[in-house]
């Protein structure tokens, strides 16, 4: 576990920002890099089969990343473990630290001498990420919040959480606290299994505390199906983190999103990831070390490369992509502690429709044939606006889109017809530098190999 965080990831380029909103053939979104945002870390992510714990998708899912409110798993696994002990219970009141109630935001405002329910601090931990409760259950369980880290890491490892190194309670940052997308799955698999009745926590829709209603981050709760649990987190230093799982027709699938830019996007790539893993599961895809060239229904070609990770692990998933606008998020405190997520003030991501069914956002390094590389500068429901959209585009930058045909493509998706709006005819090389040079000027763009004829 390294001390603090890598050069590689402290770089504050707009190279490195652009990669950021590159993950696989999963996650597409596109920051919008203005000098005044803050860097976010390359976005983890990972989908895991719960009763199986077969990984269904995978990308840096082993980059360290800090942890932001995840952190609370690991604090609410505890705390449930001493409850199933009969070290604590339900209703017994816990006493508040000036410690705990001195908190950073997000908090539920604790006061010193005041007592809090163990039921109520869970609560308040589950649905508004409270610092201060998360604090006084630790000091319940460990005397101390670091004493009580120590027994969050020790915990990790006895769970198979190798690469994660806790040093508070709340996730509110530190250097040296830091995980992974897959200890994540790996934790959120141990709260399903070994706490199946207390797991319900999670799905708390709202909790009141002294007049005051407080509603779960976690938005999937309540527009994905299946969607029960677990944790969102954020900080500057980390990004926009959760923790998600939904359960189908009995089967349930884990999903983890490390380092989103917003909350919006990071949501949206989750709903994506678990649909991926639910239909991975429902398919009984072999698991292989790598895919060939797989052609979708209309002909236009997508490429799943192997990860760089066992054969037993699945290679980068082909499936729907979609075009993102996303403003930058701004801090609410100078030094980026702040862990809450409406304090955050995140621009919600522009999503204007769920395009994408036969193309695929390629990662760096694949093989393709030159000439047959597109950017995609947006999907409309018409075709008009797409038009002029793609030459709109091929006017910002002549030297590298003049000599590119306009294609408007039009997709049935959902019932409805989308225009998808390309610029065709690069290479590789050409498609990627021509997006990161839109992106500057904040206009979507996903190079993709297309069709030679769409």
């Amino acid at each position: 576990m390294p001390d603090r965080q890598p050069r590689n990831n402290r770089r504050d380029s707009r190279s490195a920002r652009y990669r950021a909103g590159i993950v696989g053939g999963l996650l597409c979104g596109i920051i919008a890099t203005l000098a005044a945002a803050p860097a976010s870390a390359d976005t983890a992510a990972l989908a895991l089969d719960a009763a199986t714990g077969q990984v269904l998708y995978a990308y840096q899912a082993d980059q360290p990343r800090h942890p932001a409110s995840l952190t609370k798993m690991m604090t609410l696994y505890l705390a449930f473990e001493a409850l199933e002990q009969g070290r604590l219970k339900a209703g017994q009141r816990l006493p508040i630290s000036r410690h705990a109630a001195n908190q950073r935001p997000s908090r539920i405002g604790l006061r010193r001498g005041q007592t809090i329910s163990v039921e109520d601090a869970i609560l308040s931990v589950v649905t508004k990420s409270a610092n201060d409760s998360a604090v006084v259950l630790a000091e319940a369980m460990g005397v101390t919040e670091t004493a009580f880290a120590r027994r969050m890491t020790e915990r990790a490892r006895a769970l198979g959480m190798t690469q994660t190194s806790f040093r508070n309670a709340s996730g509110l940052h530190h250097r040296d606290q830091w995980t992974t997308a897959r200890d994540m799955a790996v934790l959120g698999a141990a709260l399903i299994r070994d706490y199946p009745d207390r797991y319900r926590y999670f799905s708390t829709a709202a909790f009141r505390w002294k007049g005051r209603l407080y509603s779960n981050h976690n938005a999937l709760l309540a527009h994905y199906e299946g969607a029960d649990g677990i944790k969102t987190g954020y900080i500057r230093q980390a990004g926009f983190n959760l923790t998600a799982s939904a359960e189908r027709k009995g089967q349930r699938v884990i999903g983890v999103i490390l380092g989103g830019e917003s909350a919006a996007l990071r949501d949206w790539r989750m709903e994506t990831l678990l649909d991926f893993g639910f239909n991975q599961m429902q398919a009984d895809i072999p698991q292989v070390a790598a895919l060939p060239y797989a052609v979708p229904p209309t002909g236009e070609m997508a490429v799943a490369q192997a990860i760089d990770m066992p054969a037993a692990f699945q290679p980068e998933p082909v499936f729907d992509t979609a075009m993102l606008t996303v403003a930058p998020v701004t801090d609410s405190t100078a030094d980026g502690t702040d862990e809450s997520e409406e304090n955050a003030n995140p621009v919600a991501a522009d999503v204007p429709e769920n395009v994408g069914a036969n193309s695929a956002m390629i990662p760096p390094g694949n093989p393709s044939p030159p000439g047959l590389w597109a950017v995609q500068v947006g999907a409309y429901s018409t075709a008009q606006p797409a038009e002029s959209a793609a030459a709109s585009a091929a006017g910002r930058i002549p030297a590298l889109l003049g000599d590119t045909q306009v294609a408007v493509i039009p997709v049935e998706r959902n019932g409805a017809r989308i225009y998808r709006a390309r610029l065709i005819g690069l290479n590789e090389d050409d498609a990627r530098e021509a997006c990161r040079r839109l992106s500057t000027q904040r206009i979507p763009c996903l190079a993709v190999v297309a069709a030679a004829n769409p």
